[in-house]
């Protein structure tokens, strides 16, 4: 299964229950961001990106509205996931999903990579024009090069800078280039 499609999956689920499953740290700040700008490709001029919002802890499916986190995929070290919307013009949504490494430190920079086997590289994808009832974006973008610096890890925050190329395929395709890519994000957990 793709990890984008992989990821979706994850992240519904985790959202359908996260009041019950999943909880901000006390005294964590739940005002998240993701940032970035994307060159044009495919007849898509170029543009930015900037989902900000708090953790949503409503309960009953996709939720609406900007907001980003990040939550582990196990218990420690396991690797995290960090996720963003934004809201469209046309009512759908933009929605970016990272994962990075297992066992990844702060101060640590990893490569982008599609096919990770032994999950030692990041992944990332933008899904533009996403709809929660579709299986598919209007458009699909995956990181194929580039690299993440991890600059925060810890309890309640996870931040970093990110840039490279994505390859996007859809309504428009071709490749872009992703630049001045930024995330903070609150650190959400099992409790």
């Amino acid at each position: 299964m793709p990890i984008r499609k992989l990821l979706a999956c994850a992240l519904l689920v985790t959202l359908a229950s996260c009041e019950d499953v999943f909880s901000p740290r006390p005294n964590t700040s739940a005002v998240s961001s993701v940032t970035f700008g994307h060159a044009a490709f495919g007849g898509r001029p170029a543009g930015t990106y900037s989902a900000m919002g708090e953790v949503p802890m409503e309960n009953g499916g996709f939720p609406l509205g900007d907001w980003a986190f990040a939550y582990p995929t196990g218990p420690a070290p396991q690797p995290l996931v960090v996720e963003a919307s934004r809201t469209a013009a046309n009512g759908r949504f933009d929605v970016v999903t990272m994962l990075l490494p297992r066992g990844v430190q702060a101060g640590q920079t990893v490569r982008f990579g599609q096919m990770c086997e032994t999950l030692s590289c990041a992944q990332m994808s933008v899904d533009f024009g996403f709809h929660p009832h579709v299986d598919a974006p209007e458009i699909a973008c995956a990181m194929r090069s580039g690299e993440l610096r991890l600059t925060t890890l810890s309890d309640r925050r996870v931040a970093g800078t990110f840039s490279g190329t994505a390859a996007c395929s859809g309504t428009q395709s071709g490749e872009t280039q992703i630049q001045r890519g930024a995330f903070d994000v609150a650190l959400i957990v099992p409790t």
